[in-house]
């Protein structure tokens, strides 16, 4: 039998999120990672990015004058990759 993958993940949380955690753990007679794993767990369970407002958004926003650096089509309908590029054109990256 093997022994699923498990990952170390280390995050910074305000000190009255982690007096919470400990406390509920405490309350369950849990670790703190396991709360903290069922919370993920619940959290993703239901996350489908088709329901998000951006994929609601995407392919729906017209730009009038893009940038050509952007542009892969020019025949009747213009396309481009701002969708994947979408943190450079958001924060101006170069």
């Amino acid at each position: 039998m093997t022994t699923p993958t498990a990952h170390r993940l280390e995050i910074i949380i305000p000190e009255s999120i982690y007096q919470r955690l400990r406390s509920e753990a405490k309350r369950q007679s849990k670790e703190i990672s396991e709360i903290v794993q069922a919370a993920l767990e619940k959290y993703t369970d239901g996350f489908d990015i088709t329901k998000t407002r951006t994929w609601e958004l995407a392919g729906t926003l017209t730009i009038k004058e893009p940038d050509p650096k952007y542009v892969i089509s020019d025949g009747d309908k213009i396309v481009t990759t701002y969708s994947e590029h979408v943190d450079d054109v958001l924060y101006k990256t170069p």
